[in-house]
């Protein structure tokens, strides 16, 4: 499912009136019907509407969506923010259209009484002020009013997306309310995943307006599908052994943090990798061989509890036999274990490495390292382990700017790019994808270790690393939303991820499409 920049939509949009010779007030009507089907298909009570429109395209939409509610024997009630006789073009020609169905049509006045008695009484409220184009502050005229729909009784339909909701960044104004559900038009827009306005958009449908879908080759951002991931699980031959699944070594553990590797080499496994080693410092070995009975253990010399240069050697001999090397998960961060990662990673040119949690930040002075590499490499850092990775940006700037910075992250360096946190984003050459899935349940310790064995689980199995990235990311996060049905967000553990990720794999996805509708989020 591709997602589009508003700056992207305007030139779609514009190359489907040129080139394909669709009039633009025919796209205007068709997202206008478009609304009434889904404001049909959920069966909202329609008796009395409000219409808030502003006096551009997005007011055009709204225009339609009037008239065809008059026609449907609502009492409308249409208030327009702005001076109507700045309205033009294609929105002009359905202002027109719904004057002449002599529908009561007002200016938006925050001072207005009857505007407040009609937001409070309405069954449906329809936003059509600003669209995906809005970015700043509201106007201090719909500060004062959007606050008011906190209060209503009926429900509140954005029209493209929320006003105030910034259809880029999904960054959003503060008096912005939560719309029971958004309409978007041809494509959704990254404003609609991003938080906080994918919180403000509530449920998300899409409607056919008419575009050829070949004007979105061009877009290399996607919504993680379930079509974009069954369909690629690794093939098992009837005949294969566990040395024909695929090799995984996890590295990784300190004193205290032996837990980070026993999550990625369970994940590794669950993921379907035939053989799992795992190399910890030798202080951790008693617990670990306790705690995990499937992996092969291979303590390492260390020092204070922690990986050094000389813990390097006994992996010499099986490194040959490895298909994907992950490490990080729990190594903690000093000098002398930066030391064991700098040469781990000179000795690992042509292996496929994924690198996560510390070991992403202890590469953070040696970037240049990825670009003499022969193999592909993964990171998955979180957005504080990003920011300490980049060196001039706060976690929060991370957070904000997660798709965009994932993006270059990945151009700079050569690197496929797993930027974790809500939501998830995978960039690489191939493009940039967006997992819909997850909770904030896995906000949890271990969460990520789970996510590290799992992509390396899947890449071993001979997937491009790429599709690992996007498979294992979707289905850890499927596999949370699935713990988060059974223990909630409070209680939820890392190992009730591992215990769900079976489940996850052989999950039955029903995605209904009806007509020109498709509801987006959320998919389960």
């Amino acid at each position: 499912m591709l997602i589009v920049l508003p700056s992207e939509m305007k030139k779609i949009d514009e190359k489907a009136i040129k080139e394909f010779g669709i009039d633009g007030r025919i796209l205007m009507e068709n997202a206008g019907r478009g609304v009434i089907d889904v404001l049909l298909k959920k069966d909202f009570d329609i008796s009395k509407v409000c219409v808030l429109c502003g006096k551009g395209s997005n007011g055009g939409d709204g225009f339609v969506i009037a008239r065809y509610l008059s026609d449907l024997g609502s009492d409308i009630n249409v208030y327009i923010f702005g001076d109507q006789n700045e309205i033009k073009g294609d929105a002009l020609y359905h202002f027109e259209l719904l004057e002449m169905k002599k529908i009561k049509i007002k200016e938006l006045n925050p001072n207005d009484p009857e505007l407040r008695f009609d937001l409070l009484t309405s069954d449906v409220i329809i936003d059509a002020i600003f669209g995906t184009g809005f970015k700043g502050e509201l106007p201090k005229e719909l500060k004062i009013v959007l606050p008011l729909l906190n209060d209503r009784r009926g429900k509140l339909v954005a029209v493209d997306i929320p006003s105030g909701v910034n259809g880029e960044t999904g960054e959003c104004d503060p008096a912005t309310p939560f719309s029971d559900l958004t309409v978007t038009f041809a494509y959704p827009k990254l404003g609609h995943v991003l938080y906080p306005g994918r919180e403000k958009a509530g449920e998300i449908y899409l409607v056919n307006i008419g575009i050829p879908k070949r004007y979105g080759d061009e877009i290399k951002r996607r919504m993680i599908f379930p079509y974009d991931v069954y369909p690629f699980l690794p093939k098992r031959d009837k005949k294969a052994h566990k040395g024909k699944c695929g090799r995984v070594l996890i590295i990784g553990g300190a004193k205290g943090y032996g837990g980070a590797v026993y999550l990625a080499g369970m994940g590794a496994y669950l993921g379907g990798a035939g053989l799992v080693y795992i190399a910890f410092p030798e202080d951790l070995y008693c617990p670990m061989e306790t705690k995990i009975t499937e992996a092969i253990k291979i303590p390492l010399p260390s020092q204070k509890g922690r990986l050094y240069p000389k813990s390097l050697f006994p992996l010499n001999e099986i490194l040959d036999k490895i298909d994907v090397i992950a490490f990080g998960p729990g190594i903690l961060r000093d000098e002398d274990t930066k030391s064991f990662v700098l040469n781990l990673m000179d000795k690992v040119k042509e292996k496929k490495v994924l690198i996560d949690a510390d070991g992403v930040v202890l590469l953070s002075d040696d970037k240049d390292i990825f670009k003499k590499r022969e193999e592909s490499t993964i990171i998955t850092p979180h957005p504080g382990e990003m920011a300490m990775f980049l060196g001039d940006k706060k976690p929060d700037e991370v957070d904000k700017d997660r798709v965009f910075i994932a993006e270059k992250v990945s151009y700079d360096y050569d690197l496929i790019v797993v930027l974790k946190g809500a939501p998830t984003v995978i960039s690489s050459m191939y493009g940039t994808f967006i997992c819909p899935l997850g909770n904030p349940g896995m906000a949890t310790g271990g969460s990520g270790d789970v996510l590290t064995g799992l992509i390396s689980g899947l890449w071993a199995q001979g997937l491009p690393p790429e599709r690992a990235a996007r498979l294992g990311v979707f289905l850890h996060a499927l596999a949370g939303d699935l713990a988060q049905k059974e223990k909630g967000i409070y209680s939820l553990i890392a190992t009730d991820i591992l215990d769900k990720l079976p489940l996850a794999f052989n999950f039955k996805f029903e995605i209904k499409k009806e007509g020109l509708i498709q509801k987006l989020l959320p998919l389960i």
